[in-house]
C-alpha cells in the first residue's frame, strides 16, 4: 500500500512505514555522503546505491531541462506504471519505495525512483562472464535453463503487449543459481503497455540482447534463445524469423564499429 507525501517540494506516494526514510533521501542523495555510490551521474539522470535504516537502495533521478518538463507524466511514474502491468504478469522487478516529482511554474524539475536493492543480483551479462566463460564453467544445464528462461519472459512480455524501448544485458539482474534463478527487470520508464507488439519492435528487442551480451552467446545459445521465443510466441516460420533477427544483429554491430562504441 502506497500513502500521499510532500517533502521538500517534491509530491509523490511512498510505500506506508517508509516516511521517515524517505524524509530524509532526498538530503541525503543531494549531499552524496562517502558511504552513498554513485552508479551514474549524467546532466539529466543520477543513480546512486546506498542503505539507511538498514534497507540496501537504489535511487534514480531525473532532471528535466527546461522545454522537458513540459512533460504530464514524469518518468518516474511511467516506471511506477510499468511495474504495476510486471506484477500483474508475474515478472519480477525491485519493488517501488517512493515516486516523487518536483514541479515549479507547473513543469518538472526533477523526479525520483526509489526501490528497494535486490539482493545478490549481477547483470546479466556480468552473470555470464562469471558463471559461463573459461575451463571453471559449470555445466551446460544451468546456462541452457537461462537462456531458455529469459526468452520466455520476453515472449511473455510481447504476447501480453509490453514492450520495453531499452531492453538489454545490463537492464536485466539475475539472482539466484542453477535451477533457482530468477530475471529482474530495470530501467522501467521506456517501458510501453496495453499495446500490440508490432514485428519490427519484436526483432528489435530479440537483436538487442543479443548484441548486448557481445559474444557471450555462442551460436548455439543465440540458436536456442530465438528458437525458444518463437516457439513460446506460436511463430510458424521460425527459419525466417532467425533470420531477420540475425540480420539485424549484423546491422547494430555495424554501426557500433563505426560509431567506435564498446
Amino acid at each position: 500500500m502506497f500513502e500521499f507525501i510532500k517533502i521538500e517540494g517534491h509530491k509523490g506516494i511512498i510505500e506506508e512505514g517508509f516516511k521517515e526514510v524517505a524524509e530524509s533521501i532526498i538530503s541525503t542523495v543531494s549531499r552524496k555522503p562517502p558511504e552513498i555510490k554513485v552508479i551514474k551521474e549524467t546532466p539529466k539522470t543520477t543513480i546512486v546505491d546506498f542503505t539507511m535504516s538498514n534497507l540496501p537502495i537504489i535511487a534514480k533521478v531525473h532532471k528535466y531541462p527546461f522545454l522537458s518538463g513540459m512533460r504530464r507524466i514524469s518518468k518516474s511514474k511511467k516506471a511506477f506504471q510499468a511495474f504495476q502491468h510486471l506484477k500483474v504478469l508475474g515478472a519480477n522487478s525491485p519493488r517501488p519505495l517512493a515516486i516523487l516529482d518536483k514541479r515549479r511554474y507547473g513543469l518538472l524539475r526533477e523526479s525520483w525512483y526509489v526501490t528497494e536493492k535486490v539482493s545478490n543480483t549481477e547483470k546479466l551479462d556480468w552473470y555470464f562472464t562469471k558463471w559461463f566463460l573459461g575451463s571453471n564453467a559449470p555445466h551446460g544445464k544451468w546456462k541452457r535453463r537461462l537462456i531458455q528462461d529469459l526468452a520466455q519472459l520476453i515472449a511473455l512480455l510481447h504476447t501480453k503487449g509490453i514492450y520495453h524501448n531499452d531492453l538489454k544485458a545490463s537492464n536485466i539482474l539475475v539472482q539466484g543459481k542453477e535451477s533457482d534463478c530468477e530475471l529482474f527487470l530495470i530501467d522501467l520508464e521506456g517501458v510501453k503497455f496495453n499495446i500490440c507488439v508490432s514485428k519490427r519492435r519484436r526483432l528489435k528487442n530479440l537483436a538487442q540482447i543479443i548484441v548486448s551480451m557481445d559474444n557471450l552467446f555462442t551460436k548455439p545459445d543465440t540458436y536456442r534463445f530465438l528458437i525458444t521465443y518463437c516457439n513460446e510466441c506460436k511463430e510458424r516460420d521460425v527459419h525466417t524469423y532467425i533470420k531477420r533477427v540475425e540480420g539485424l544483429v549484423q546491422k547494430k554491430k555495424e554501426r557500433k564499429k563505426k560509431n567506435n562504441v564498446p
